[in-house]
């Protein structure tokens, strides 16, 4: 590799401080380039450090599987799944990894499974809403709206409450209830939501199991 010299044009070595020809001090230009090395391995250094974001993650999902209830769907590689010790009617759970060691709150989607042979989904859903208000002193709903999940028509609830925001989403086939739940603090609700849309975009009925 070669110096140019900004002067006569001479070529000189790498490294050389005064041009060969003219004898044009390079002693300037030699420090700009040193210094552009140090503030690029800087910012390589800074962005390895920095924690993966939940977009970066968008297209690394695996499929998980329950034949018992006839369930599938995709979630992100690097979140944890939880199959045990879960409150019914919740059948599954699936956990984002810490954001920095101090995350004290793990973001999280569940899918709970239940039977409603008598009631439609408008029903179901005006009953839920009235079960959280009477549980949660501070509820506040975001927004009630219909949806789609899973090829059929649904309804999406999204309230605040202790600090958090969740969502719910829900449909009903052949009188059994599915909901899609995501809870993450509010601040922080917006950042995973991508995420989460691709895991309800993926959820399907197999129509095996859960009889």
């Amino acid at each position: 590799t070669v110096s140019t010299c900004a002067r006569c044009g001479g070529t000189n070595a790498e490294g050389s401080r005064y041009c060969n020809n003219c004898g044009f001090r390079f002693a300037d230009t030699s420090a700009k380039i040193m210094n552009q090395r140090r503030s690029q391995s800087s910012v390589s250094s800074l962005q390895s450090s920095l924690p993966k974001s939940s977009e970066q993650n968008i297209n690394q999902f695996v499929t998980c599987e329950l034949p018992a209830y006839g369930i599938k769907i995709e979630y992100p590689c690097d979140w944890f799944k939880c199959e045990l010790s879960l409150n019914p009617p919740i059948v599954i759970g699936f956990r984002s990894p810490k954001e920095h060691p101090s995350d004290t709150f793990s973001e999280s989607v569940a899918i709970a499974l239940v039977d409603a042979p008598n009631m439609k989904l408008e029903q179901f859903t005006k009953a839920n809403i009235r079960n959280l208000k009477n549980k949660r002193h501070d509820f506040l709903i975001v927004e009630s709206v219909q949806t789609v999940m899973a090829g059929q028509g649904a309804q999406k609830i999204v309230y605040d409450a202790n600090g958090k925001r969740i969502m719910i989403v829900v449909i009903m086939r052949e009188g059994k209830v599915y909901e899609i739940i995501y809870i993450a603090e509010q601040t922080k609700y917006d950042n995973y939501l991508p995420i989460v849309q691709k895991m309800i975009d993926s959820f399907e009925i197999t129509n095996k199991g859960y009889q």
